[in-house]
């Protein structure tokens, strides 16, 4: 469980890490980048389900949850600890009633599928998305904005 635990707070961190560098990469100035980086982490966060419940958001929009780096290392994080547990609660001091993680979390409606690899994988997949974008932004902006100064460089290299 540990390793788990260590690999989906990497992944978070590298993910975030890429995010920020790719806004700032393509940003002019750091005020500029620093209020893209908050909107960006906020709505992450609201479309994540970390904020809200996922099945209360209109189905339209469901596919956003899944560009969440707080989706992905929530259910990674939830996975890892919670399924499989039974909690006891003590009724009047003699009465233990039994409740499963599996059981808490239907009642809340958190979904969270028993294979962390998918949330792992997906948070890699963040990663390596916004670096790639980030090194695509910086291309763009270092040759003043055209797809046409990037091809001609290329072909004079």
């Amino acid at each position: 469980h540990f390793f788990v635990y260590l690999i989906s707070t990497v992944l978070f961190s590298m993910a975030t890490g890429a995010l920020c560098l790719a806004v700032t990469m393509g940003s002019k100035t750091g005020g500029v980048a620093s209020l893209g980086i908050i909107l960006l982490l906020l709505f992450s966060i609201l479309f994540g389900g970390f904020l809200s419940n996922r099945s209360s958001m209109p189905s339209w929009l469901g596919w956003l949850q899944y560009l969440s780096v707080y989706y992905h290392t929530t259910g990674v994080l939830v996975s890892n600890e919670m399924r499989g547990t039974t909690f006891y609660t003590t009724l009047g001091g003699d009465i233990q009633i039994p409740i499963s993680a599996d059981q808490a979390l239907d009642t809340i409606e958190f979904a969270v599928e028993p294979n962390v690899t998918t949330y792992i994988g997906g948070l890699a997949a963040l990663y390596v998305g916004w670096v790639v974008m980030g090194y695509i932004i910086m291309k763009v902006f270092l040759s003043k904005g055209s797809w046409r100064n990037i091809l001609k460089k290329t072909k004079q290299e």
